[in-house]
This record gives structure tokens, sequence and C-alpha cells, in this order.
């Protein structure tokens, strides 16, 4: 009898743990960096419909903070703890390339699969040594939130060159009004100002120069302390000494205390839809005449110590369908990287006009903070805040004038 029993209870075990198995090896585990409730919300509710059409299948989602994800981000693609990664273009994923931590995703799916959802530009982007090392789901466009009623009021229009924009920061603050809010709790919203201004004074060459520490000629010292100096000694950028975050400066806009703010296209989410007909948006000036343009790009990438291709490969011709890029990304608050499967009726007149331009430009940017040298990005983020704060151009130019040493 008790032998019978064991062989039940041995029985039961085998099975169980069989089962186990099974649903381990169906399991997908995918980690997330995400901003907030609301986009956890989206990326749940679209994750929610793949298991439904894909019932064999769970996906085991973990979102995690910034600062969180990208403390463990290393361990995790050479552990093995998740088979799909959330990650951003630029040298941030030129980094894993460089480590071999990757797995090419053109060697999970048909590149002709990939090339009918993702534009060739952008393909060639993700592509190193002819492999495509992620799959883009969303992008989002930087450039400058304002409040519609002070402009009207005021007459004023989008400048369309860095002097029309110093010229209407002049204007703003002779009617008493704060041209623009910048947030400095975080270093990196501010970064936004030194891909702008060394675009402007010497293109690619020289923003890349400066993202990576690069000695400068004293010309283009000059030129870049010249254009920022305006900005930053005459009180043009409020910011608060008690730290505000980038989610506060809408609402200060909102509420008329400044006209302007210098964001990304990720504000869009702490914008109330009775707010949202009071809010305008427009490029950076002089971006469309050097057509370029600043977009970020939120990818995922499959760690080569992942062994469950099949199951990724089935996620991943979900995330490339049409409607999921196009309602994914807009609900998260951006938009997709297939401007195509947009059309104007289902998006804000701001989206409209970023839609607009990224449609015809022809070179693209990460933001300032992924592409730089951690280093120099700290540095250089630092030196911003103090002389905003301080009202004094000489942190910066002192930061500037110290890669040449």
């Amino acid at each position: 009898m008790l032998n019978k029993l064991a062989n039940l209870l041995y029985a039961v075990m085998l099975a169980f743990a069989s089962n186990s198995a099974i649903a381990k090896n169906n399991e997908l585990a995918i980690a997330v960096l995400s901003a907030d409730h609301a986009q956890i919300a989206a990326y749940t509710t679209w994750f929610n419909r793949f298991e439904l059409s894909n019932p064999d299948i769970t996906l085991k989602v973990d979102f995690y903070s910034d600062e969180s994800y990208k403390k463990q981000l290393d361990s995790w693609l050479q552990s093995g703890s998740y088979d799909l990664l959330y990650w951003q273009a630029g040298s941030r994923l030129k980094r894993l390339v460089k480590n071999g931590w990757l797995q090419p995703v053109s060697s999970i799916l048909d590149t002709s699969e990939i090339s009918r959802a993702i534009p060739r530009g952008i393909i060639n982007e993700l592509s190193f040594n002819n492999d495509l090392l992620a799959i883009p789901f969303s992008q989002y466009a930087w450039g400058i939130y304002y409040n519609i009623e002070i402009f009207q009021e005021l007459d004023l229009s989008p400048p369309r060159s860095w002097e029309e924009l110093i010229s209407l920061c002049v204007h703003l603050k002779q009617q008493n009004i704060m041209p623009f809010i910048q947030t400095t709790h975080e270093n990196w919203p501010v970064l936004a100002w030194m891909d702008y201004v060394t675009l402007i004074v010497g293109g690619r060459e020289l923003r890349n120069k400066v993202a990576n520490g690069q000695k400068l000629t004293n010309e283009e010292q000059k030129s870049l302390v010249s254009l920022m100096k305006p900005l930053l000694e005459n009180d043009y950028l409020l910011a608060p000494t008690y730290d505000w975050t980038w989610q506060q400066t809408l609402p200060t806009i909102m509420r008329k205390q400044a006209a302007m703010t210098l964001t990304g296209q990720f504000a869009e989410s702490i914008i109330a839809p009775q707010w949202s007909s009071k809010i305008g948006f427009f490029p950076f000036p002089e971006m469309k005449e050097m057509d370029i343009e600043m977009t970020p790009m939120e990818v995922f990438v499959v760690p080569k110590s992942s062994t469950k291709q099949k199951l990724i490969s089935n996620f991943l011709r979900y995330l490339l369908r049409p409607s999921v890029q196009k309602n994914l990304a807009l609900d998260l608050g951006w938009l997709p990287v297939n401007l195509q499967v947009l059309d104007d009726a289902s998006i804000s007149s701001r989206k409209q006009i970023i839609n607009t331009q990224l449609k015809t430009v022809q070179q693209r940017i990460q933001y300032f903070d992924r592409d730089a040298d951690p280093d120099i990005a700290e540095l250089l983020a630092q030196s911003l805040i103090t002389s905003i704060r301080e009202r004094n151009i000489s942190p910066f130019a002192e930061v500037l004038a110290s890669f040449n040493n």
C-alpha cells in the first residue's frame, strides 16, 4: 500500500514538474523601463491583447524606474534573466552591440517582414555589420511647447531662427512674462539645449565633438558661448531652486507663469484634455532649414542569452503590425516609427506638426544624453544648471574650455 502511494505521489510530482517546465518554456520574460502609470497601462493593454491572440504564450512583464533599470541592464543581458528588453537607440545601443550581448533580430525574423513594416532609413540606423540589432516600436520629437493665449494676446509667432527666439524672449520679459520654464531636478532635460546650439553653430560634426568631449577650436568655443550667453544671463529661463521635475513644467505654462518650455513629446502624457487647446508646439528654430531633427527611438533588443527565438518571433511580428505600431505608440504618448500608419484625424494638432516634420526630414539624431559620453553629459548638464541659476555664462564656458586641457 505504501509503495503504491509513493508511486502515485511520484507520478503527481513528475506531472507537476513536467507542466511547470512546459509553462516555463512557453513564457516570454520582458523587462520595460516606464516613465509613469499611464505608460504601464498602455504596455499592459497591448501585451494582454497579444496573449489573447496567442493563448499558448504567457508574457511575464516587469516594469522598472529609469534609475533601477539602467543599473541592472548589463547583468540582465549576461545572465539571461529576460528574453526581450526595452532599450534606446543611439550610442546606448551601440555599447550593447560592441559588448557582443545582443542577438540579431534579422536572425529571428525574415528581413522582408521587417522591411515591410519599418522604413529603410530606420533599419539602417539600427543595423551593424548588416545585422538588425533592435526592433523599434516608437519615436518622439523634441521642441517648444507654449501657451497659445500668451502668443495670441501679444500677437507673437513661433520664431524661425535663434535670433528671433532671443528677440521673442526680450519681448516677453518686457511684458513681465517669463519666457521659459526649465526643469533642473533631473540633469538630462537641460541637455536638449546642447543638441540645438551645437547643431546651429557647427552641425552634426560639432555636436558629436562636444558629446565626446573632444578638443574644440577657439572659434567653436566662442560661438557656443556667444549663442548661449543672452539666454543664460538675462533671466530668460525660470529654474526654481526647489528643483521642479519635467512633469511640473507644463502646468506652469498652463497657468501662464511662463510662456514656453523646451521638452520632449513625452510631455503629452501630462496635458489634461481641458488644457490641450491652450498648449501649442513648434519645432526648434532652424532645424527645418538644416533638414535635421532630434527624434529619440525606443526599441526592443534580444539578449544572446535567450533561447526562445520562436516565442520572440511571434511577439515581434505582433509589434510590427500596423495597428499595434500605431496604437501602442500613441497610447504611450509618442509616435510610431512608421508614420504612414497615422492619419491626422487620430492625433492632436501638436502631433500633426511633429508628424509633418518627421515625414520629410532626412537626418535624425538621438537625444544628446543618449549619444554623449556619460561623464561629459554630467559635466555639461551641471554647468548649464549652475549657469541658469546664477545667471552667469562662466560655469558653462569653463566646462567647454576644459575640453582643450
